[in-house]
């Protein structure tokens, strides 16, 4: 059954407003719809997304109910985590966070978001679907000292993260150079916890950090922006 409320109602009432208020809005309405009681079943009721099971792969290691993800900057703080994970999804990428001094780093377009708030993952993404993978989003600066330590506590204080995603720059917002020293220090950040996948954004390829990155161990290439 699809949800008729969109056209004759939702629409209306809010094309007037900017895009990222009404992304604000349509978030904070799912975060609501997900933490009132029977909330989550009205989504799958309404919605009807569930994916067949026919579909389902499994890629180094983790299951996918479907190979259809919701990109970060979408819920990047994951508020709707709870409603958006029902949307018959294989996986939600959370941020991205810019950590650091990639904080004047820009890789969304309007109206997606970036992050503000890592240190509340921990207890927002205790609201996710069973089922449904994490991807974490970051955005470092390959020569900022206090990135690999503000990597390793955000990973060590939040559970339910299956898939990080990094995208380093150099400086000037250029593509980085490739340090070796880095990409080792962020594999060892990484492997102290959970065993959890990470990937090097693909802006990489044709520049020295692909090879340095996949050397450490990174299980792959993520497709850029």
């Amino acid at each position: 059954m699809p949800d008729w409320s969109y056209q004759p109602l939702l629409k209306p009432l809010t094309a007037w407003l900017p895009a990222r208020v009404r992304r604000s809005l349509a978030i904070r309405g799912l975060q609501a719809l997900a933490t009132v009681p029977g909330g989550p079943l009205l989504v799958d009721f309404l919605g009807r997304m569930t994916p067949d099971p026919s579909i389902q792969s499994t890629i180094v290691g983790q299951v996918f109910q479907s190979p259809i993800g919701l990109g970060g900057g979408v819920d990047p703080d994951a508020l709707a985590i709870g409603s958006l994970g029902r949307f018959g999804v294989g996986f939600v990428e959370v941020g991205p966070y810019h950590i650091g001094d990639a904080r004047r780093t820009s890789i969304l377009a309007a109206p997606l978001v970036s992050g503000a708030h890592p240190e509340l993952l921990a207890r927002r993404l205790s609201r996710r679907p069973a089922g449904i993978p994490v991807w974490l989003r970051l955005v470092v600066r390959e020569d900022d000292p206090d990135a690999i330590r503000f990597i390793q506590d955000l990973l060590r204080s939040t559970q339910g993260i299956d898939v990080v995603c990094v995208s380093v720059f150099g400086a000037d917002d250029r593509p980085a150079p490739g340090d070796p020293q880095f990409w080792r220090s962020f594999a060892r950040a990484f492997a102290d916890g959970a065993d959890r996948i990470w990937l090097v954004d693909s802006f990489a390829i044709g520049t020295p950090v692909l090879e340095p990155a996949l050397d450490a161990g990174a299980s792959g290439i993520e497709p850029t922006w």
